[in-house]
């Protein structure tokens, strides 16, 4: 069957609607959180992609080398060297440091903005 992707080789993790991860995480890759996550949120390399989904609430500290997209609901602290990036109906709360910020319009910020 010549449609087949092997998902080993890709890079990527899917964290379901339904799902709750509670604690520390260390994440590669591009990462779709449709869930949510209570805790620490690590990304160590440049390449690393975050996106919260719009059903998907992130409640913590982000670590990331890499970049961030939110469409839902982010709260707690983030410190990103590379993009965050605010978009329409999304809800940012708390202190946000990056590199490159982008709001768009539509997009609910409550936050402290610093640039790195």
């Amino acid at each position: 069957m010549e449609n087949i992707v092997d998902i080993q080789e890709k890079n990527f993790s899917y964290i379901s609607k339904n799902s709750i991860i509670k604690g520390d995480i260390t994440l590669s890759g591009t990462t779709h959180l449709y869930g949510k996550i209570e805790g620490r949120v690590l990304q160590n390399l440049a390449t690393d992609l975050l996106i919260i989904e719009p059903s998907g609430h992130l409640d913590g500290e982000v670590e990331s080398n890499g970049a961030i997209i939110v469409y839902g609901k982010l709260t707690g602290s983030v410190n990103c060297k590379n993009k965050f990036v605010c978009e329409p109906d999304s809800l940012v709360e708390g202190e946000i440091r990056s590199e490159n910020l982008v709001i768009y319009p539509g997009a609910r910020v409550n936050s402290e903005f610093h640039s790195l």
